[in-house]
């Protein structure tokens, strides 16, 4: 292996793992926690609790995916910009093109359920009967 490939692996090694490090780092600091209520024993309150927490998940979700793509970007483009100036620019271009794909794999396959379920149309129907009558209820939010 000649000196200058050697160089420019090990330079492009260093700033993949100073990359790498950057992102778990801030996973370990930054989790995607979501607290679910307790349960009180009035079924509207804890149906109000719920749909909060709901809220909360997918903004925090929401959040997350966006801060960890736009997070990807700067730190791979940071570190095509530093293997480029210590090597080449096509050792820079190689770094990103491997790396910039395996952080959106992370970031697409993060947690985001909770995008749609905070807006799905929550509703309930009853029926009542009382002698010759009949009444449909209907209610919920839409």
């Amino acid at each position: 292996m000649r000196a200058c490939c050697a160089h420019d692996t090990t330079q492009a090694l260093w700033v993949g793992g100073v990359k790498s490090s950057l992102g778990a780092i801030a996973r370990w600091f930054l989790p995607l926690r979501i607290d679910v209520p307790a349960a009180t024993g009035d079924a509207c309150a804890d149906r109000k609790a719920l749909r909060s927490a709901v809220e909360r998940a997918a903004r925090d979700e929401r959040q997350a995916f966006w801060l960890s793509h736009l997070g990807g970007v700067v730190v791979n483009l940071g570190g095509t910009l530093v293997i480029a100036e210590r090597t080449s620019w096509q050792t820079g271009l190689l770094s990103f093109a491997i790396s910039y794909p395996i952080g959106l794999l992370g970031t697409y396959t993060m947690p985001r359920a909770s995008w749609g379920r905070g807006r799905e149309p929550a509703w309930t129907a009853n029926l009542v009967a009382g002698g010759d009558r009949w009444l449909l209820v209907a209610g919920g939010s839409f």
